[in-house]
C-alpha cells in the first residue's frame, strides 16, 4: 500500500514505475502534486479500484499504463482523465476484466495517438466516449483478443477519427 501524498515531496519526479506490485487500490491522492509526471507505468500490480479523481493533479502525463491488471473491473469513470490533456499513450492490455468505459471518458484526450484495448473483458465500444468536438487526429487502436468485434459496429471509428489504424485479431 502506498499512502496518500507519498509523492507530493517530489516536485520533478517525471516517471514513476511499479511493475509487479501489490497496490490492489489507487487512490485519490496516492499521485497528488505530482504535476511533472509524465509517464505512470502501473503494471501488474494486482489492482482491483482506481478511483474516480487519482489521476486529477497528473496534467503533464504523456503516458499512462495500467496493463495486466487482471482483477480491475472497471470502469474507466468519466472524469478519470479529465485533466490529461498531453496523454498521447493509453495502455489497458490485460485487464481482462475490466467491463466498461463510461461515455466521455476520454473527452479531452485530443493528442492520444495510441490506445491499447487488447485483452480486456470489454464487449463495445461506444463513440460517446470521446468528445465529438476534441477528438484525436491520429490514433492506434489494439484490439487484439479483445471480445470487442472487429466488424461493423465499430465504423463509428473510422467515420469520427480521421487517421484510425485499427489492430484486431
Amino acid at each position: 500500500m502506498i499512502d496518500d501524498f507519498a509523492f507530493s515531496a517530489l516536485p520533478n519526479l517525471v516517471e514513476i514505475w511499479f511493475d509487479g506490485c501489490n497496490l490492489q487500490s489507487i487512490t485519490d491522492n496516492m499521485f497528488a502534486g505530482c504535476i511533472t509526471l509524465e509517464v505512470l507505468n502501473l503494471i501488474e500490480c494486482n489492482i482491483k479500484s482506481i478511483h474516480e479523481n487519482s489521476f486529477r493533479d497528473l496534467g503533464s502525463l504523456r503516458t499512462l499504463r495500467i496493463r495486466e491488471n487482471r482483477y480491475w473491473t472497471g470502469p474507466v469513470q468519466r472524469n478519470l482523465l479529465v485533466n490529461q490533456h498531453d496523454l498521447e499513450t493509453l495502455d489497458l492490455h490485460d485487464s481482462s476484466r475490466l467491463s466498461a468505459i463510461e461515455d466521455f471518458a476520454f473527452r479531452n484526450l485530443d493528442r492520444l495517438t495510441t490506445l491499447d484495448l487488447s485483452d480486456t473483458g470489454l464487449t463495445s465500444l461506444s463513440s460517446a466516449i470521446f468528445d465529438a468536438a476534441n477528438l484525436p487526429m491520429a490514433l492506434t487502436l489494439s484490439l487484439w483478443q479483445s471480445k470487442i468485434a472487429c466488424d461493423d459496429t465499430l465504423c463509428w471509428v473510422y467515420k469520427v477519427l480521421v487517421y484510425t489504424n485499427i489492430m484486431c485479431q
